[in-house]
Order: structure tokens, then sequence, then C-alpha cells
């Protein structure tokens, strides 16, 4: 795998890639002015088009003085929703800053998404019953990974 150095100042787009030539430029409702989402293509979305969460960093978040480290391993992160059929992504606001690592799992039909703060001394579990506005539901010390269901 080649890696590439990112500036703080790089904007989203350079660090996930970038909207092949010709296509439409998606719209961000977060109130942030960003460049375009990468089209995304598989077998998968192309037969069933739907919705996908995906974490972002933003490096403005963490500051001007903050080090490579500090931003990538901060909490400046943010959990957005992406509509693979209209190109969209709105930022999720029910769920804060973080530091961009989550597990999701299905217990009973419903499926939770645990999410770790960039300390990763405590996570936030949230339900996932309107995927548009997860529902915080109870936190756990330290980075928790695993979610079992049972009877």
């Amino acid at each position: 795998m080649r890696r590439r150095a990112i500036s703080r100042s790089s904007r989203l787009s350079s660090a996930i890639g970038s909207t092949a030539p010709g296509a439409a430029r998606p719209t961000v409702t977060s109130g942030a002015s960003w460049a375009p989402w990468p089209t995304i293509r598989s077998r998968a979305t192309s037969r069933r088009p739907g919705r996908a969460i995906f974490s972002a960093l933003d490096a403005s978040h963490a500051g001007s003085e903050a080090t490579v480290s500090q931003i990538a391993y901060g909490d400046n992160w943010r959990f957005y929703l992406y509509d693979l059929e209209r190109g969209t992504a709105t930022r999720i606001e029910s769920i804060d800053w973080n530091g961009g690592a989550q597990y999701t799992f299905d217990v009973s039909g419903t499926a939770y998404m645990l999410v770790a703060n960039s300390s990763y001394t405590a996570t936030q579990v949230y339900a996932l019953d309107d995927v548009a506005s997860p529902t915080p539901t109870f936190s756990a010390p330290g980075w928790s990974m695993r979610l079992f269901d049972t009877r």
C-alpha cells in the first residue's frame, strides 16, 4: 500500500479521493463546504441503492497548532450518512466529535453502533433505529469492541 503525506490544510477529498470526471457534484448538508465525494461503485450498491455511514476527519477541528498525531488521534472525527443513490452526505448531529473508530452489531433485529472516544477510555453505544438520528443507549468504560445477543 502506498502512503502519502496529507497536510493539515488538505481538504477532505484529498484524504478519501475525488469524484470521477464528469460526475455530478454531490451535496453535503452539514453546513460545511466540502469538495466532491468519491463515486462508490460495487456490485452491492449498483443493484440496491441505499445508505452508508462513514466517519470523516476534520483537521480544522483540532486547531492550527495541533500535530499530525493530535489531529488523527483526537476527537476530530464526525459520522456522516451517505445516500448512495443521490450522492449526498449529511452529518449525523446526534453523534458528537469522536475518535473515528466504531463497530456495528445487530442484536435481536436492532443495529447498535459502538463509538470510541479518542483516548479509547470510553465507548458510547447508539441504537440505529433511525439511522439519520442514532439514539445514545448507554456508555461503557474502555474501548468496547463486541456486543452480544444473550438469551
